[in-house]
């Protein structure tokens, strides 16, 4: 592309020269790599991957070196471990078990997402941490199962003290992503 500024001089770059600055801005890549490194310096962390299928080609397995990384999906696919429903994490995996919970593109698809967050807190360990992605504005995909969308003040409804979680860090960037760190 090129630009010609107010002054009249031309400024040349590519889109993907632009899409990176822009998305060098952005906190929320910043928020997921300190998330890995706190997981990573628990030791032997367990984690959990709620929605966690590779639908886009994307297995987030890769990013940790952790002895348990267990993708939870709702659907059977090449990288998910157990198929089930959020909703009830507690009939699939015994209390406490978790140390880290990471969630990407998944609570808008969630029928009651307050339910799964109490789930969440039965099957985490106390002082554990969760990653919550979500989207802030996107169109409606992966119909008819496309439900919410958060802000990023929503979230001090889903993860407060009442549902045992109190949140650390938050983020709302770019036109698609809101993410929680709690």
């Amino acid at each position: 592309l090129r630009f010609r500024t107010r002054r009249g001089r031309y400024v040349e770059a590519t889109l993907a020269e632009l899409s990176q600055d822009r998305l060098a801005r952005y906190p929320s890549p910043a928020l997921m790599r300190r998330f890995i490194a706190a997981v990573e310096a628990m030791g032997n962390a367990r984690v959990l991957d709620i929605g966690g299928r590779a639908r886009s080609g994307l297995d987030r397995r890769q990013h940790f070196r952790v002895p348990e990384y267990v993708v939870f999906d709702v659907l059977p696919g090449a990288n998910v471990d157990v198929v089930g429903d959020a909703h009830e994490l507690a009939r699939y995996f015994p209390p406490g078990h978790f140390d880290a919970i990471l969630s990407v593109a998944v609570f808008e698809h969630l029928l009651m997402p307050w339910t799964v967050v109490t789930q969440m807190n039965q099957v985490l360990k106390p002082g554990g941490l969760a990653l919550v992605a979500t989207h802030q504005t996107l169109g409606m995909h992966d119909m008819p199962w496309d439900f919410w969308r958060f802000s990023d003040t929503a979230w001090d409804a889903l993860f407060n003290a009442r549902t045992g979680f109190e949140i650390v860090e938050r983020a709302l960037d770019g036109e698609q992503i809101g993410r929680a760190h709690v």
